[in-house]
């Protein structure tokens, strides 16, 4: 591309914008993992959909023995992905900084603009694994989080295919911390010699190592600090919210997945948003056959709860199991093997009021990403506008002149928005803060 440029050395705006966008795509391993399915149903033409699309989420129809037809059905569920985000970067340039040699140019400005513009999008997005259902974690005795091992990462993908999440399309975001340790820690392993050799001289995961396709440093992973509830208070006999819809909730400003309010006696502690929690004696349930899986299901804390507060609000819904014995294979959408009791003690995962490292794994599928070019023509007062595409990345440059301080204005644009569709497919692997 930048040869392109070179027999004319004026760098505009449509040359800014394309230098940017593979900048933009490559810098950062996360935006490119997340899916982009619903991307293209917006601003398209004269079919133009506004700022939301609600993603439909797949059916679960029931399964019944005999020759009697059972009647049932087809409830829809969805989650809305709202395109409502924007960032910028404004760079201020001389007549004389827009004559430099492209090569020049993308090195001094556009490189690290749009190194810190990803970055940005990137933490953003990473707000949705507070929406996550799941987590491990490696305890010392003491029951401090110390480095995950081998052994954490395959619970955590043992917890993707338990709720049936493809094999293929499985992703890794951990912080350098987390990466050293791990590279350490599978050096001497039987393991395939070509990757081992690699990750020991580049110091960092390979792909294809541990049923994951693909592991991405991130420095922007999330850090979080439990709340401090001891783990003592019981449901109090109000059943959870047994729905498919359940109560409409949000985190970050967004909206979440299908959720559950949990009634429980007054907590002696906090509970904060991303806190997981457990019910004694509820188990998760495959997705598919609605069998237990032998181990406590997890559910995130969506908001805030203070000490005394008597109203958890978690995420997925809490659904129990089919109580008229027809169905084969449990409620649609089932996600337990029974549901707590007046005497169900609600325990939290992890140390109280320890602060922690949210790596996670995930498949590809379970959150969605949309990225739409942004208005382009030009308009009074504007010298020069580019918008581009690249990979399923937008970006717009707009250029201006300030009279005040006699200089050229630019800003580099993005619109985007984010969804969490299936919390359940989604992993967070604690480790220690450095």
């Amino acid at each position: 591309i930048l040869e392109l440029f070179m027999a004319n050395s004026i760098i505009n705006n449509s040359k800014i914008t394309i230098m940017g966008l593979p900048l933009f795509y490559n810098t950062n391993a996360f935006l490119r993992a997340v899916n982009r399915t619903f991307q293209s149903d917006f601003g398209t033409g004269n079919q133009k959909i506004g700022n939301t699309l609600n993603i439909r989420l797949p059916n679960d129809p029931q399964v019944y023995d005999g020759t009697d037809l059972q009647a049932q059905g087809i409830v829809e569920r969805s989650i809305p992905l709202v395109v409502n985000k924007r960032k910028n970067i404004p760079l201020y340039f001389s007549s004389e900084e827009r004559t430099l040699n492209v090569n020049m140019f993308r090195e001094r400005y556009i490189a690290p603009s749009i190194n810190n513009l990803a970055g940005s999008v990137a933490a953003d997005l990473m707000s949705m694994t507070l929406g996550a259902a799941n987590m491990v974690a490696n305890f010392d005795e003491d029951g401090n989080t110390i480095a995950p091992t081998s052994s954490t990462i395959m619970e955590a993908n043992q917890i993707l295919t338990n709720y049936s999440a493809p094999g293929t399309g499985r992703h890794a975001i951990i912080d350098p911390g987390m990466n050293a340790s791990t590279v350490i820690g599978m050096s001497g392993l039987f393991n395939p010699v070509p990757q081992i050799s690699r990750q020991v001289l580049e110091g960092k995961m390979s792909s294809q190592m541990l049923g994951i396709n693909s592991w991405s440093q991130d420095q922007t992973v999330i850090i979080s600090t439990r709340g401090t509830y001891d783990s003592k208070a019981t449901a109090t006999g109000s059943s959870p919210v047994q729905t498919v819809t359940g109560i409409p909730v949000t985190i970050s400003g967004e909206q979440s997945p299908n959720s559950s309010v949990i009634s429980v006696s007054a907590i002696n502690g906090t509970l904060n948003a991303g806190d997981v929690v457990t019910f004694a004696g509820v188990y998760g349930v495959n997705r598919v056959t609605k069998q237990s899986t032998g181990k406590l299901a997890q559910f995130t804390v969506v908001a805030d709860v203070a000490s005394g507060g008597t109203s958890i609000q978690i995420s997925p819904a809490m659904i129990g199991p089919d109580t008229t014995g027809i169905a084969t294979n449990g409620v649609s959408f089932q996600t337990v093997s029974s549901l707590p009791t007046s005497s169900t003690v609600m325990t939290m995962f992890g140390k109280p009021g320890e602060t922690y490292k949210r790596n996670f794994i995930f498949h590809t599928e379970a959150m969605q990403f949309a990225m739409v070019p942004l208005f382009d023509e030009m308009s009074k007062g504007v010298i020069d506008v580019g918008s581009h595409s690249f990979d399923g990345a937008s970006m717009r440059t707009v250029t201006a002149y300030n009279i005040m301080g006699d200089q050229l204005i630019t800003r580099l644009d993005v619109l985007y928005g984010y969804a969490m569709v299936r919390p359940e497919w989604v992993v967070v692997v604690c480790s220690p803060v450095d």
